[in-house]
């Protein structure tokens, strides 16, 4: 899941906010994105989930509009990558198996990695 609002952790006009998910759009070149929205009151962020990127490419990408992490997963797996510099330089990886939630549960917990 990426963004390009509010680098740094910094907030950012809707505007400016705009314009650089836009330019994040333009430097996926035609990847299949699937658009949504993360975090909610002032820090409601649009993002957009990326068919088929790396981790390496998501945590870049992150890196080059200012974001301190990105959330990345194939199957069941997730990890949180702290974006670092483009390039990888700082790039941490903290891992997590998503599980589901026995009937009458409320959400998906986040487990612990097994390995």
């Amino acid at each position: 899941m990426l963004t390009a609002w509010n680098p740094g952790g910094q907030l950012q006009d809707a505007e400016r906010n705009a314009a650089a998910q836009a330019r994040l759009i333009a430097a996926l070149h035609g990847r299949p994105v699937v658009p949504g929205v993360n975090g909610e009151g002032r820090w409601r962020e649009e993002s957009v989930i990326v068919d088929g990127i790396t981790l390496r490419d998501a945590a870049d990408l992150g890196a080059r509009f200012g974001q301190l992490a990105v959330l990345y997963g194939v199957g069941r797996r997730a990890a949180l990558v702290w974006c670092g510099v483009p390039g990888g330089s700082g790039m941490r990886v903290e891992r997590a198996w998503l599980a589901s939630v026995p009937t009458g549960g409320a959400g998906w917990p986040i487990l612990p990695p097994d390995d």
